[in-house]
């Protein structure tokens, strides 16, 4: 008969495992699916997803042969390692899937790639192999922990806080609107798992009681109090995703604190919002230069439209090489150009893309490998960073006459078909309203003038939050049709709709994003005025191609920088170099309007944001600290629920449920109970353990005997056993120390470790 049972309970074990195994998939799935917010989707998800399959599948296989515990993670790992072989290393491995000494060096290589992706690049990264590999190993590695935990060591509770910490995590290293859907679905996952892993522990534990000594059959009755605190697990994740987690500000990835490890980055996708609207404003770099006027700086440039959406240069790159030049200069031999040293020390910005004036023609003293593309005058890392660099950037910004530029044609470039490409389908007032507004222009420059004085008119108004309320914040078609309809927005959609409405005039444009120059200090060296850039500067802006002059910028933003105006040919003198040197570009120091400290009224109308920022730091701390508490109480909370229901129920006489409350409470306070232990042998034990009589424990032990040991449906209901299982805590209670208490309270050990609480037969 003994051996049936063994046999009952082993075919129960095997096939018990099945659904926590589903379960726990769906959890991991629900955990990674921020992971989206890092890096964009491809074919890594659907890697991922199959490998931690593939894992689960094989630790589910090794459980129904029932073989040894501390094998079944082991023979993932082999999985593991064997998945990634084959998925991202076969040439290296025999047959594809073993590995060698060269998959070693192979995964090794992609690692320090991934890191060096990770460090210069910006959120949400391109799936590169690199990538793709750590993150699908990452989360395979995940799976077999998770596995352990919750099907070995049976302890699903704390997988669920691992996995709610990963998916935070992801939460906060990218900017994104809260999504109600992901933590729902995380939450109700977890609550899955809970629930699949309590209910196969109690059918097994069904079939170990199935009969007794004496030969009656008895079914074991479920343990008081489980699917309260599944049920209260539930509820607290679901309070902590919808209540919590809205309180918190949108996170800021790219930026942390001035002195922090990592820094601001750039975004050159155009998608700045998120960056202009942070609450912290961090000093990037500060810079002195002899030009006249201090520069823009630029970092990426955007000439492609992919499909409807402006995208980044990447082509044309060379080494950058101690005088190889970095911006093509094409402006005539009759053009004036000033030229000047631009010295530049990186403070808090961690990019591979560099700022550098324009047009740069060499750059000095900088560490690590470095590549210039001349067509669009920036410089990209290959094997580095711009964190803690200094370097030095020469210039020759070509200075035309208003005669001379008027005299111009937009065009020539080279490239006339790429700086000019327009959708077939674009948004008709786009076309619409640029041949409107320069209707009048005698030259190109006069219709861009009018462009870029339309743009920073009374019709249009500088808005960070405009374009997220009426859902057009980005820089595609659609979205510049919206702003020409709203004509509010920021520096993203005045540029793109300048750029936009220039090539529908056959004007060849891009888009630059860099930063703005910066607000003057008080510090001067070597009669050099030293500039501060921050991070609420980042900046984008047009430019037009001219022929015999080069790219010209101009500055349509409304309320930013100063307006891009020629100066006429001076009659008194022949040197037009000085006289032309504030209208070449955009420039500073009045490219902020100042406030009366000195601040500027910058990208980010910092008058009205600094207040703002104020409160959502606030907030942010407020928020956090929330959820800080929540999640440091959870465990305390679903204590107390659960011993609340054990106590309800032994109210109604439910002498499993007494005893459980009282063996829960002995474990809360340290006290070790044995699995194999008797009820009077654990009441002798508890009364040596706090040296008191615990006169509960004469009601609680026959009752727990009778209840145990009597044929199915004949054991008598106790009255007073609720009163004697709180008399027998507050006695245990009273004879412990005051710390352990306070830990019995907070963290209640009962929650993970899971004695026999079912009486031994």
């Amino acid at each position: 008969m003994a051996s049936a049972e063994r046999r009952a309970h082993r075919a129960q074990h095997r096939r018990g495992a099945l659904l926590p195994t589903i379960a726990l998939w769906t959890a991991l799935v629900a955990s990674a699916l921020p992971l989206l917010r890092v890096i964009d989707s491809g074919a890594w998800v659907t890697t991922a997803l199959f490998g931690t399959a593939v894992v689960l599948a094989v630790g589910w296989g090794a459980r129904r042969l029932l073989l040894a515990a501390v094998v079944v993670p082991l023979l993932e790992l082999l999985t593991c390692v064997v998945f990634l072989t084959a998925a991202f290393l076969p040439t290296t491995g025999i047959f594809v899937v073993i590995p060698t000494s060269q998959t070693v060096v192979g995964a090794q290589s992609l690692l320090a790639q991934a890191l060096d992706e990770i460090a210069v690049g910006a959120a949400p990264l391109s799936p590169t192999l690199a990538l793709s590999f750590c993150l699908v190993a990452a989360i395979m590695l995940l799976s077999v922990a998770m596995d352990h935990v919750v099907l070995t060591a049976r302890m699903p509770l704390l997988a669920g806080l691992a996995l709610v910490a990963v998916s935070v995590i992801a939460q906060v290293i990218v900017p994104g609107d809260f999504s109600a859907g992901e933590f729902v679905f995380l939450a109700a996952s977890i609550l899955f798992l809970l629930w699949t892993e309590t209910r196969r522990r109690e059918k097994s534990r069904a079939l170990q009681s199935i009969s007794s000594t004496d030969g009656h059959a008895t079914t074991a009755r479920r343990h008081a109090g489980r699917g309260a605190a599944a049920l209260a697990i539930g509820t607290v994740a679901v309070i902590t995703a919808l209540v919590v987690t809205p309180l918190l500000p949108a996170p800021v990835a790219r930026t942390q604190a001035s002195t922090g490890l990592a820094g601001t980055s750039i975004n050159p996708t155009l998608r700045l919002g998120d960056d202009l609207r942070q609450p912290n404003d961090v000093d990037v770099l500060t810079f002195r230069t002899t030009l006249p006027t201090a520069p823009y700086l630029r970092a990426a440039t955007l000439s492609t439209l992919d499909g409807a959406v402006w995208t980044p240069d990447e082509g044309g790159a060379l080494a950058l090489t101690p005088g190889s030049g970095v911006a093509a200069i094409t402006a005539g031999g009759d053009i004036a150009r000033t030229a000047g040293v631009t010295t530049i020390d990186i403070e808090a910005l961690n990019s591979g893309l560099l700022p550098v004036p324009y047009p740069a023609t060499d750059v000095t003293g900088l560490s690590g490998d470095w590549e210039a593309r001349p067509e669009g005058g920036t410089v990209t890392a290959v094997a580095s960073n711009t964190r803690g660099q200094s370097y030095a950037v020469t210039s020759e910004v070509p200075r035309p006459t208003r005669e001379q530029i008027q005299a111009s044609d937009a065009g020539g470039s080279g490239n006339d078909d790429l700086f000019t490409e327009m959708p077939s389908d674009i948004p008709s007032n786009i076309a619409q309203l640029a041949s409107e507004v320069t209707a009048g222009a005698a030259t190109d420059y006069d219709a861009l003038i009018a462009l870029q004085s339309w743009f920073r008119g009374s019709e249009f108004e500088y808005s960070l939050d405009a374009p997220v309320e009426e859902d057009f914040d980005g820089s595609g078609m659609v979205a510049v049709s919206k702003f020409l309809e709203v004509r509010s927005g920021y520096c993203v959609h005045f540029a793109s709709a300048f750029a936009s409405m220039a090539r529908t005039l056959d004007m060849p444009s891009r888009i630059v994003v860099g930063y703005l120059p910066g607000v003057a200090t008080t510090d001067v060296v070597g009669e050099q005025r030293v500039y501060q850039v921050s991070s609420s500067q980042l900046h984008a802006w047009p430019e037009v191609y001219f022929d015999g002059i080069g790219w010209v910028a101009f500055e349509p933003t409304k309320s930013l920088g100063t307006a891009t105006v020629f100066s006429a040919t001076p009659t008194n003198s022949t040197d037009t170099t000085e006289e032309n040197a504030a209208s070449a570009q955009p420039t500073a120091p009045s490219a902020s309007p100042s406030t009366s400290n000195g601040r500027p009224a910058d990208a980010l109308d910092q008058n009205s944001a600094e207040a703002a920022g104020e409160g959502d730091a606030l907030g942010s701390t407020i928020g956090i600290l929330g959820l800080v508490v929540l999640l440091l109480a959870m465990p305390g909370l679903v204590a107390a629920l659960r011993r609340g229901r054990r106590l309800h129920l032994a109210h109604r006489g439910d002498a499993h449920a007494a005893w459980a409350f009282v063996v829960d409470s002995a474990i809360d306070l340290g006290i070790a109970i044995s699995a194999s232990a008797s009820p009077r042998a654990v009441a002798a034990h508890l009364r040596d353990s706090c040296d008191s009589a615990l006169i509960g424990l004469n009601l609680l032990v026959p009752a727990i005997e009778r209840a145990a040991y009597s044929p199915a449906g004949t054991a008598a209901s106790s009255s007073g056993l609720a009163d004697a299982a709180a008399s027998v805590r507050d006695e245990l209670r009273a004879s412990a120390s005051p710390v352990r208490r306070a830990f019995a309270l907070a963290a209640p050990r009962s929650i993970v470790v899971r004695p026999a609480v079912e009486v031994a037969k």
